[in-house]
């Protein structure tokens, strides 16, 4: 029963509360999607997209996301696909398909150039010697879509970042 709002089913009440909730769930009410990576820098592809969010951890949020699941359950059962602009990467991820570093650029464009950098990074005459003084990394880590510095590879915040070691 939706409380102190008016409603007139012509089959739609349904369809507005289920577009309501995406409409909340994009505009940051509930904090489970974030924009992308493209979207805060106005470069690349699917600025218009959102990610979910990796900071939405606490046990709030994962009744949340169980909540999403199922509201996307309903979504396919019903053929009433969600109004949500999440980027392709994450359906991806839903489905486990494995991502590809296109998938990240998609969403990170700065990021992929960034890596691709210093993967390649002898290119620009760094050297073994002189890599610490251009690449101001010390181990293994990258920051998130919500800013945050994580490890890019498992225990990566206590590898050191090396010349040899970057591939």
């Amino acid at each position: 029963k939706l409380v102190g709002e008016g409603a007139d089913d012509a089959g739609g009440v349904f369809d507005d509360t289920i577009t309501e909730m995406c409409q909340e769930l994009e505009t940051g009410i509930v904090d489970l999607l974030i924009p992308s990576p493209n979207a805060t820098a106005e470069v690349g592809y699917n600025r218009d997209r959102l990610l979910l969010n990796p900071s939405a951890c606490l046990d709030e949020h994962l009744v949340q996301f169980k909540f999403l699941g199922i509201l996307m359950g309903v979504a396919i059962r019903t053929k009433k696909p969600l109004d949500l602009h999440v980027a392709p990467l994450v359906w991806k991820q839903l489905c486990c398909i494995p991502l590809s570093l296109e998938d990240l650029e998609e969403v990170d464009l700065l990021y992929v150039q960034t890596l691709n950098s210093i993967l390649h990074i002898e290119d620009s005459g760094i050297t073994e010697e002189n890599f610490h003084e251009m690449i101001p990394l010390d181990s293994f880590i990258g920051q998130s879509a919500d800013g945050k510095m994580v490890p890019i590879i498992p225990g990566g915040n206590s590898i050191p970042l090396t010349f040899s070691n970057r591939k």
